[in-house]
């Protein structure tokens, strides 16, 4: 049911925050030399490697960080050259543009690193029916050393936590799937709100639960935590 998350690493410096003497754990540092940022991610969180599936394998929360060099990414396709080069265009002008990926609408946004501007949005499925994801992405273009580089920060949720969580919103649609859980189609609701949006609108906006409180809360401090050098 899922699909491959391709995570392209660059130098990666992981660091523990925790000090003899210090307050309560911060959480670790991830520093990319070479597209020039730093980031830090709280305590719970699991760095995913390279060959990683998104989300998480382990059911926690999970952060993908993938970097690639603009000029070096394919010609077409998702996360190609000319979509990267078009959202840079529109993120320099202030504006959202087509995104990169299988995004809610209603998620989507621009947001300001300080130095330059990011793409936020939500992911809940990609390419087909039986796809259930739960993924926030940040997606920004640093320069260093007269190259730019694309960098998507993923922050997944594991699967199962949340459909457990959130039954009202799944269903088995044995024809297709199975006997997995899928989202309920706007079909099958006999509502006017897609069911990606009426879950971002009633549970992810609301942030009431213990899981969307902690989603929500490590994305933050994730964002805010950027740094470029």
């Amino acid at each position: 049911m899922k699909k491959s998350f391709l995570i392209i690493g660059l130098s990666v410096l992981l660091v523990g925050c925790n000090q003899e003497g210090s307050q309560a754990p911060k959480g670790t540092s991830y520093t990319n030399e070479e597209a020039g940022f730093k980031l830090t991610f709280p305590e719970g969180v699991e760095l995913l490697e390279p060959e990683h599936l998104v989300p998480s394998s382990t059911g926690s929360i999970a952060l993908a960080v993938r970097v690639d060099s603009v000029d070096a990414l394919e010609e077409a396709g998702l996360y190609s050259k000319r979509m990267a080069e078009e959202v840079m265009k529109n993120l320099g002008k202030g504006e959202l543009g087509p995104g990169l990926d299988f995004e809610e609408e209603k998620s989507e946004k621009i947001v300001s690193l300080g130095k330059l501007n990011a793409r936020e949005g939500m992911i809940f499925a990609r390419f087909e029916i039986c796809d259930v994801t739960f993924e926030r992405i940040l997606v920004f273009y640093p320069k260093k050393n007269d190259k730019t580089y694309q960098v998507v920060l993923n922050l997944s949720m594991p699967d199962e936590k949340m459909i457990e969580a959130f039954p009202a919103y799944f269903h088995k649609d044995s024809a297709n799937c199975g006997d997995e859980l899928v989202w309920i189609q706007q079909a099958e609701t006999g509502e006017n709100m897609r069911i990606f949006s009426k879950f971002h609108h009633y549970e992810v906006m609301a942030n009431e639960h213990p899981l969307i409180k902690e989603w929500n809360g490590a994305f933050k401090e994730i964002k805010e935590s950027i740094k470029f050098n």
